[in-house]
């Protein structure tokens, strides 16, 4: 439906969900009060079935995974146009952070890992 919800103005919203529904159904997006939104659309990044994948990608990219500490873990490259998703084989269960740059800029996003 394309609708954005503003859960601090409306706190409670329902809806009804069948196990069949598109998994992309929902976007849950969490800011800080006074900070604006980035303009344009920043990559959607999340971990499922010993994956971490990033979506909405605007260009080829180099993905960095870090510990929260900040110690690189993974450097891999993302080429233009494409979804990517990379393994979380031998990484410990926890707060990783993804950290996305190219062209058209960068962003950060925590993802965690679970096993």
């Amino acid at each position: 439906m394309n609708k954005t919800i503003n859960l601090t103005q409306n706190p409670v919203y329902a809806f009804n969900a069948a196990s069949a529904d598109d998994v992309w159904r929902f976007t849950l997006t969490f800011g800080s009060v006074g900070i604006n939104t980035p303009a344009g659309k920043q990559p959607l990044v999340y971990n499922a079935n010993g994956l971490v994948y990033l979506r909405n990608l605007t260009g080829a990219s180099d993905v960095t995974l870090l510990s929260i500490t900040g110690q690189v873990m993974r450097r891999l490259t993302a080429e233009a146009g494409t979804d990517f998703s990379f393994s979380t084989s031998g990484l410990t269960p926890g707060m990783y952070l993804v950290q996305v740059r190219s062209a058209q800029g960068s962003s950060t996003a925590k993802v965690v890992i679970t096993r």
